[in-house]
């Protein structure tokens, strides 16, 4: 039972992380290109 709320709480984690993650590389991807011109204005 505890072994299966841990297994469980490693998967929500992992899941968070790659989310974040993966945001953050379309943050870099899109945002920071961006900047500059969002600067101009």
């Amino acid at each position: 039972m505890n072994s299966n709320v841990i297994e469980r709480i490693k998967i929500y984690w992992t899941l968070i992380i790659y989310k974040v993650e993966s945001k953050t590389k379309v943050l870099k991807k899109y945002a920071i290109p961006m900047l500059p011109s969002i600067v101009k204005y």
